[in-house]
């Protein structure tokens, strides 16, 4: 009877903690390599550095650039752009500020770049994007996209080849670099930065395209950022549930998956449901006294994978 008790009492054990498995993340998934138990003392591998992305918005502040359809101005579009962005890049797990709207006259547009210059150091933004639509001036160029970058920083010439390789103009061979280190927001942001002229206002099918396009701009500007920002987009643990007695440890793994598909081991925050059951060390388990819990790694953007242990 004693012993048929405790095979009862195991079974319901593993049904709680496979109830709990079921809920997990589907993110939770099984990945290769298994930790091992160890005894001892509850020592722990090094914390990872968590930091939490954000991009500074600067659309154009040139009220006084009409399209040509007469639909607004370069302000209004490339501020619906930027707006449109914000939901994306929360998708991403990236913060952004976007510059407030332009008051006033021409003649103050300098003030204006150099408070969002400001601003953006202040809120310490990581990245700085310009966004704009441009116009032929007596110009050579009709159409197309201009991508603008500091000639002398690297991170921004990195920007600046993530926007022209990936950005959506129908015209591939129409996107095209370019350093010009007099204008404004060339020089006054302090973090890599670049500006996008997207497409030209004062030609009719650039502008129909701008028009018809602008959420799909918005979104592949997010995802451009989020490629800058090398996002995770997937976390996984290498085990989703562990039995450990009290005493002692057992090294869980997360596996970070980013935007770009390169793959990092361990760049996760560590929490547990329940200390007094399962304490958690970066990564490293440490069962308390019986019972069962749930230990979370999470991403710096919030992803989250789960591991249901049960402390004997």
């Amino acid at each position: 009877m004693a012993k048929r008790c405790k095979k009862t009492a195991k079974l319901i054990t593993v049904i709680i903690c496979t109830a709990l498995l079921s809920l997990q993340s589907p993110f939770a998934a099984l990945s290769a390599g298994a930790a091992q138990i160890t005894g001892g003392t509850f020592t722990s591998r090094p914390a990872a550095q968590m930091h939490t992305y954000k991009v500074y918005l600067s659309p154009s502040c040139q009220t006084w650039n009409p399209y040509c359809d007469g639909s607004g101005s370069e302000e209004y579009h490339m501020r619906q752009v930027a707006e449109a962005m914000v939901p994306y890049l929360n998708g991403y797990g990236i913060e952004s500020v976007l510059a407030a709207a332009q008051t006033g006259s021409r003649g103050n547009q300098r003030s204006t770049i150099v408070g969002r210059a400001n601003q953006a150091s202040a809120e310490k933004c990581d990245l700085y994007l310009a966004i704009h639509s441009n116009a032929r001036d007596g110009g050579p160029k009709t159409n197309g996209t201009m991508v603008f970058y500091p000639s002398k920083d690297s991170g921004s010439l990195r920007f600046a080849n993530l926007l022209k390789d990936n950005f959506i103009y129908p015209d591939k061979s129409g996107i095209c670099l370019a350093t010009n280190d007099a204008l404004w927001e060339m020089y006054m942001p302090k973090m890599p930065h670049c500006l996008i002229e997207t497409a030209y206002h004062d030609n009719p099918s650039d502008v129909q395209w701008i028009e018809n396009n602008t959420d799909a701009i918005a979104k592949n500007l997010a995802y451009c950022v989020a490629l800058c920002a090398y996002t995770p987009v997937s976390v996984s643990m290498d085990t989703t549930l562990v039995t450990i007695s009290a005493g002692q440890t057992f090294d869980l793994n997360s596996k970070v998956t980013l935007i770009n598909n390169n793959v990092y081991y361990n760049r996760t925050s560590w929490s547990s449901g329940n200390s007094n059951v399962a304490a958690v060390q970066n990564g490293t388990v440490r069962g308390v006294s019986k019972g069962c819990t749930s230990i979370t790694a999470r991403t710096c953007n919030g992803l989250t994978a789960k591991c249901v242990v049960n402390v004997t």
